[in-house]
């Protein structure tokens, strides 16, 4: 090679540019999480006001709450570059059994807590669940 130093800098520059690159996607990945749990917590909350609980529901309540935590695994395929086709479609495989578990999870704890509502709280609960689902939908379209 003609310039070994200038192309030792050239391959040194690209590593710390791409860790850079990881570095910033990781943060950016971070902040837009913290922002969905931060709406999620928002929405949570005023669903939570407008079904008018009563003392005896706040139990049920908090179980149902709780049972919207994501126990899943990570969405996304780490190192698919990595991978072989047949390896990515084995992680593929598995990762939606999790997410099958995990709706199965969610269904029962929202059927548990639908069942301790009052008529007028589960049409309440039907109405903003409703448009949950709607914009739910439209998201997964994009």
């Amino acid at each position: 090679m003609k310039y070994p130093i200038a192309s030792a800098l050239i391959t040194a520059t690209l590593a710390v540019s791409s860790f850079s690159a990881q570095a910033v996607s990781a943060a950016e990945a971070d902040e837009k999480s913290a922002c969905m749990q931060a709406q999620h917590d928002k929405r949570t909350e005023r669903l939570k006001a407008a079904l008018e609980l009563t003392p005896q529901q706040q139990d049920a309540w908090t179980s149902y709450r709780d049972s919207l935590t994501w126990h899943g695994q990570d969405r996304h395929l780490q190192d698919s570059a990595h991978t072989t086709t047949p390896e990515r479609l084995k992680l593929m495989r598995e990762q939606r059994q999790a997410n099958e578990a995990e709706f199965e999870r969610r269904a029962a704890a929202t059927e548990r807590f639908y069942a301790v509502l009052d008529e007028e709280q589960k049409k309440v609960f039907d109405k903003l669940s409703a448009r949950y689902f709607r914009r739910a939908a439209h998201w997964k379209h994009r």
